[in-house]
């Protein structure tokens, strides 16, 4: 018979491989790209194995989440006489760094663990899809009624009172957010290099014209700084040449990055005559 201490030991691995390759994934390929059978055959599993774990797969990024929302939710509730909003908001946030498992952990750590940082892989995952970024911010939502509900309170103002909604302060700087929509546009997308490409195409073909341009006026009225024309027309020409090179490899790069990334080519919506 197998020891019970032995069992909860082997599934807590599982769970930590399960977690662990999901999130690789979901910041690799994205949230909705990744289904249960590349994280069941990442982690070695069956797929049932990852539904018994984590019944969908919101749940192996936010799992602790709900459950903290709640934690505080009582703790601002049930807080003494006097007590201020910030400090036991504070006093919340050290509870959960010490209650929180590793593995679904949230709370990222001053000083990672020894092995596998789940709470940095978590983040790293949310801020590279702007899926998980968005499912984040309906719980963050959840937090910040909360809070607001609480200094509200403390304030002697309504909850919907824009002052009770600044005693907070967003972590989310213009520089933060200017990365991420810059990230949301080149992690999914090789237009931009294609536009690139197409303007390196364009610079190209005016800079011929010009030079045929320059020819062709030396040929008809002639030379007014003798050598302008032929240094004016070897340059364009060079720069006709590095345009269409630089847009030659930004197609390669692209292809390349398409590649790497491992995308599927698609995705089946429905099964329709075949056994499940």
């Amino acid at each position: 018979m197998e020891n019970p201490g032995l069992r909860e030991r082997k599934k807590e691995r599982t769970r930590a491989t399960i977690t662990r390759v999901a999130l690789q994934l979901f910041a690799r390929d994205g949230f909705s790209a990744t289904t249960l059978s590349a994280i069941a055959e990442g982690a070695d599993v069956s797929a049932r194995t990852v539904s018994t774990y984590f019944p969908s797969k919101e749940g192996i990024v936010f799992a602790a989440y709900p459950d903290a929302i709640q934690r505080l939710r009582e703790r601002l509730a049930q807080r003494e006489p006097g007590a201020k909003v910030v400090d036991t908001i504070g006093e919340w946030g050290r509870a959960e760094a010490s209650i929180q498992d590793d593995i679904s952990s949230a709370a990222v750590r001053a000083r990672a663990p020894s092995g596998t940082d789940f709470a940095r892989l978590r983040q790293v995952a949310i801020a590279r899809d702007p899926e998980l970024w968005a499912l984040e911010r309906r719980h963050v939502r959840a937090m910040a009624d909360i809070i607001t509900d609480a200094f509200a309170r403390e304030l002697g103002i309504p909850d919907d009172s824009l002052v009770a909604r600044m005693a907070g302060e967003t972590a989310w700087g213009y520089r933060k957010l200017f990365r991420f929509a810059v990230d949301g546009v080149t992690a999914f997308t090789t237009v931009p290099l294609r536009i690139w490409t197409l303007v390196g195409i364009g610079s190209a073909a005016l800079a011929l014209i010009a030079a045929v341009g320059l020819i062709a006026r030396v040929l008809i009225v002639g030379r007014d700084v003798p050598g302008y024309a032929s240094i004016m027309v070897a340059l364009l020409f060079g720069f006709a040449l590095q345009m269409i090179a630089l847009g030659v490899l930004g197609e390669y790069i692209g292809r390349m990055y398409q590649e790497v990334k491992g995308r599927p080519t698609y995705l089946v919506k429905d099964r329709i005559g075949f056994d499940a």
